[in-house]
């Protein structure tokens, strides 16, 4: 689409969730789920811990000299409940690292994979237009360099 008046192309801005952020599907899916290994381990650590300090309250509870009768189930309720707790953070941990992991990776491969696709297109002996990068995006000055090394190769 070009705007008519001025001849150049019109930029249309897709809403989020339109958007294709798996630009460059293997170096960011091995990102993200080195995120999210880290965010598992970190979260079953987490939890081990719990659940260790746990137990050691149930011994605790146990030695003491007058324990009372409801104490035993009403500890292991808690410590279900706990534990469950723990376990649900862990998966909601886990998703909001995934989803995070595709968004940063999604700025960081987007600009790499739009280099690749205009350098092959030059290469093949098109026209280009001057590369630009989306706002937010890293690695700002590099178009720039690109531009200027397209140009002085045309001279």
């Amino acid at each position: 689409m070009t705007d008519p008046k001025t001849q150049t192309p019109k930029i249309v801005m897709l809403p989020w969730y339109k958007k294709n952020y798996l630009v460059d599907p293997l170096p960011q899916i091995r990102i993200v789920g080195m995120l999210a290994g880290i965010a598992t381990v970190a979260a079953v650590a987490i939890c081990c811990i719990a659940y260790e300090r746990l137990m050691k309250l149930d011994v605790l509870f146990n030695r003491s000299l007058i324990p009372p009768a409801a104490l035993p189930s009403a500890f292991e309720a808690i410590a279900r409940s706990l534990m469950y707790r723990l376990i649900t953070i862990v998966v909601l941990m886990v998703l909001i690292f995934t989803a995070a992991g595709i968004l940063l990776t999604h700025r960081i491969s987007g600009p790499i994979w739009k280099l690749q696709k205009e350098l092959k297109r030059f290469l093949a002996g098109e026209q280009i237009r001057p590369i630009h990068f989306r706002k937010g995006d890293e690695y700002k000055e590099l178009p720039e360099l690109i531009n200027k090394l397209i140009e002085g190769y045309r001279k």
